[in-house]
């Protein structure tokens, strides 16, 4: 097993310009143990292309994980619910700024005389991932919402993990949904389809519903990652885990909130999370402040 070390690593331009910071070292008490190969072997599938994430006044370099096969789709934000039966009945979601929000990177497709497709997803290592959202909603509203997921071969979406109710945070604000351990693992090397659905109706004559979905693949990096707090985000990060290296920072985020250094690494994930063309709706200043509320 040969270590190496997430310092002195290189800033990368990536979807959208983001300002590039000098390189850290770590010290050697803190590296971490990763075969050499395995690093390149997950990229050497030409799957990368380059993002960047501030952090500590160095850079920790990320890359792109395009997604094999036909195009993801999915939404990343909601606007309004919208009835499409009893229009008279008041929906339970109301207008929110910031939306609904689902915190995994996205690509908007340009389209002549429409608007941009959005296509949505992001790689886990993890059997039974968590999944991390913006929620506007609160318990008192009394909004009933699920998370489903689905396999997504491109012939069925055959139901992996049934319908998982979803309890609303107490205050609006940054929540996790995590798929439990009883549920059925997620395969290697298979998409998946997951979707965080609200039931805004407040009759039940009425549909009215907010969603937000993505595609989620698990791989697996045939590493040992024995490293702990950022530095195993670096690793995640240097092999294109999203959900993976979100969850390491937001969890560290969480035991200290007002740690500058933590909050540069949150904002730098948000502002990466749009891969490709510019998006005129998702504003992460609007998300990098808002508290965790699980």
């Amino acid at each position: 097993m040969k270590g190496i070390q997430p310092g002195n690593l290189r800033g990368w331009s990536f979807g959208i310009a983001i300002a590039l910071v000098s390189s850290l070292a770590i010290q050697a008490t803190e590296s971490i143990q990763l075969p050499a190969a395995s690093a390149s072997s997950v990229l050497a599938q030409g799957r990368s292309a380059p993002m960047q994430l501030a952090r500590r006044g160095g850079s920790l370099q990320s890359v792109r994980r395009n997604l094999q096969g036909r195009a993801a789709g999915g939404r990343v934000r909601t606007g309004s619910s919208r009835s499409t039966e009893n229009k008279a009945a008041p929906s339970l979601c109301p207008k929110a700024t910031p939306p609904l929000t689902a915190l995994v990177q996205f690509e908007e497709e340009a389209r002549p005389g429409q608007r941009p497709k959005t296509n949505v997803w992001g790689y886990t290592t993890a059997a039974h991932p968590t999944l991390w959202f913006y929620m506007p909603y609160t318990q008192k509203q009394a909004i009933p919402a699920n998370l489903t997921v689905v396999e997504d071969d491109g012939k069925s979406f055959a139901i992996v993990i049934p319908s998982i109710p979803v309890q609303l945070p107490n205050k609006p604000g940054i929540m996790a949904v995590r798929i439990p351990s009883s549920a059925k693992a997620l395969d290697i090397g298979k998409r998946y389809r997951w979707a965080l659905t609200l039931n805004c109706a407040s009759s039940p004559n009425a549909s009215d519903k907010m969603q937000v979905e993505g595609v989620i693949v698990r791989d697996n990096l045939d590493t040992a990652i024995t490293a702990t707090g950022i530095q195993k985000a670096v690793i995640y990060a240097e092999n294109g885990i999203w959900h993976d290296a979100l969850t390491t920072v937001a969890e560290l985020r969480q035991k200290d909130f007002a740690d500058p250094s933590l909050k540069s690494d949150w904002q730098s994930l948000l502002n990466s999370m749009v891969l490709s063309g510019s998006s005129e709706e998702f504003k992460p200043e609007e998300i990098v402040d808002q508290p965790f509320a699980n």
